[in-house]
């Protein structure tokens, strides 16, 4: 659900964007917030441990 109303929120940005003077807006723009988004995920999972993992070991 974060992961879904962040991107939300870019391609939102990015439609503000296209009509500000000066600026533009871009999809490319929006899929690069999705791959942060997604890059943030796995390394999130990558960094935290399940805690069913943690109460195995004691």
């Amino acid at each position: 659900m974060a992961a879904a109303l962040t991107v939300a929120y870019g391609a939102i940005d990015e439609f503000h964007q296209h009509h500000v003077p000066g600026r533009t807006g871009t999809v490319r723009d929006v899929a690069i917030d999705a791959l942060g988004v997604a890059l943030a995920i796995i390394l999130t999972g990558a960094v935290t441990t399940p805690r069913a993992a943690v109460a195995g070991r004691h």
